[in-house]
């Protein structure tokens, strides 16, 4: 079922009701309700909205399409796997005694 505006309201009730004292009751009603809705304004609102929503979506797909650009430093070092083992070989813990020297000093 969609939404009526008040003028179709207004037509469906006249032609529904046959009793005319019952129809022009509910015209009344019906016209006192929607006085003072101002639905103009709903309606700038929801194509603002959607609007909005569009363009936040093609920034979205945007932003996966567009592969040059990143936000990541390019003077940053990256990380590579250079001189890593594959092998899952724990390295054993070192003990406090191996990080010192003799004198006290960082080996």
């Amino acid at each position: 079922m969609s939404k009526l505006s008040k003028k179709e309201i207004l037509k469906k009730i006249n032609e529904k009701i046959t009793d005319t004292d019952l129809a022009t009751e509910l015209m009344e009603d019906v016209e006192d309700s929607f006085e003072g809705v101002d639905t103009s304004e709903l309606e700038n609102k929801i194509e603002e909205l959607q609007t909005q929503n569009e363009e936040l979506k093609q920034k979205y797909k945007d932003r996966f399409l567009k592969g040059e650009e990143t936000n990541i430093d390019p003077n940053k070092k990256k990380l590579t796997n250079e001189g890593v083992d594959d092998e899952d070989e724990p390295e054993e813990p070192k003990k406090f005694e191996d990080l010192f020297d003799e004198k006290g000093e960082l080996k």
